[in-house]
């Protein structure tokens, strides 16, 4: 999946994978002032995900795993690709 490159369109995506309808008070605008792109706020998404299933982290579960089973495998990928960079990690 590839990273938003506007914010209706991650709004948007917000709403569809996690019915998230204020999807723009998850934006990490500080760190989009940096890069220039689209950043979600992988905090407040966490804080999100603990409200709405608990403590997942005394399951060992990761926010992954939750997503994953929760979400589905979109809405992973959709996380995992706000994550990346797009940076080539090396060795």
């Amino acid at each position: 999946m590839k990273r938003p490159i506007s914010i209706p369109e991650f709004t948007k995506q917000m709403n569809k994978l996690f019915l998230i309808k204020d999807g723009h008070k998850y934006l990490d605008t500080f760190l989009m002032k940096f890069t220039g792109k689209i950043e979600l706020d992988l905090l407040k998404l966490d804080d999100l995900l603990h409200e709405r299933h608990g403590e997942y982290e005394n399951n060992t579960k990761s926010m992954g795993d939750i997503t994953l089973q929760e979400y589905g495998a979109v809405a992973n990928a959709f996380v995992d690709s706000m994550l990346d960079n797009g940076n080539e990690v090396t060795p």
